[in-house]
């Protein structure tokens, strides 16, 4: 054996699961997340900031700018897009 290696020929510096170090149980690079998304973002992988369906901060749920109806018209506009008078 290489004299690198361990009595269980791991190279150095690796875990007992042969991972390299720094890594974790699961052979994920540290920093990510359990299931491997890069720390900072949600569990289903989105970037922080962003809501559960992956729209960005401040818009609804249907992904409209924050101010608009939930048809998409800007607010004071009526239903059917007018502006209000």
């Amino acid at each position: 054996a290489l004299e690198e290696a361990t009595s269980d020929g791991d190279v150095e510096g690796a875990t007992s699961d042969g991972d390299v170090e720094g890594a974790t149980s699961d052979g994920d690079v540290e920093g990510a997340t359990s299931d491997g998304d890069v720390e900072g973002a949600t569990s289903d992988g989105d970037v922080e900031g962003a809501t559960s369906d992956g729209d960005v901060e401040g818009a609804t749920s249907d992904g409209d700018v924050e101010g608009a109806t939930s048809d998409g018209d800007v607010e004071g506009a009526t239903s059917d897009g007018d502006v209000e008078e």
